[in-house]
């Protein structure tokens, strides 16, 4: 059976229980729906590109490479600022990284702020079925 990357983020991050309490059922992955855009505090995982092969070896990929963004949006600063921590130090926790590039930012328009964080991360030696 092939696993998913997206369902196996989705349930560390919802085992922390301060990220369950702060953003309950409101985690989504490639959109979150527009009619759900008053929410005080969502979360969007959006894949970046499609999984590559991580090592190669002598019969094939013996690793899985993804390349995502993390999306924290509300309207409350501190409580993202908060989430996009123990987005990050979990993401940390099965190797994948924050890269570089990225959003800080707070938008008027919206009364929103968003912290958007990409992440780029290599599955363990024969951890290649997805």
């Amino acid at each position: 059976m092939t696993k998913d990357i997206y369902t196996i983020i989705t349930d560390k991050l919802n085992a922390n229980p301060r990220f369950k309490a702060l953003v309950a059922d409101r985690m989504k992955i490639y959109d979150y729906p527009a009619s759900k855009s008053k929410t005080p505090l969502f979360v969007l995982i959006y894949p970046m590109e499609p999984p590559s092969p991580g090592q190669a070896g002598s019969d094939g990929s013996l690793s899985v490479q993804f390349y995502f963004q993390v999306n924290v949006e509300g309207t409350n600063r501190h409580d993202v600022k908060e989430v996009a921590a123990i987005v990050r130090d979990t993401m940390s926790g099965f190797n994948f990284g924050q890269l570089s590039t990225g959003l800080d930012e707070y938008f008027p328009e919206t009364n929103r702020f968003v912290d958007a964080r990409r992440y780029r991360g290599v599955t363990q030696l024969y951890d290649n079925n997805y």
